[in-house]
């Protein structure tokens, strides 16, 4: 049992080095950055505005649908 548990430790120490190695080579790197910041810009721009189209595109054809109801009525 205490071989395992010491293999284990072992295995999970050589484990959390790599992944220390990984993200500081991964802080490291600038290669990338632009094309992030602008993706996240574009998102920022992009989704909220897809919202607003579609809500408002939803809130003029409710109006489209009121006007030719009214036209439709029998009225003197």
């Amino acid at each position: 049992m205490a071989m395992e548990t010491a293999n284990t430790s072992k295995f999970t120490k050589a484990r959390g080095a790599i992944w220390q190695r990984a993200y500081r080579r991964m802080i490291r790197d600038q290669r990338g950055t632009t094309s992030l910041e602008w993706a996240l810009l574009l998102g920022a721009i992009a989704l909220p505005s897809i919202y607003l189209f579609t809500m408002s595109l939803g809130i003029i054809v409710d109006y489209y649908r009121m006007m030719t109801q009214f036209s439709s009525l029998p009225l003197p």
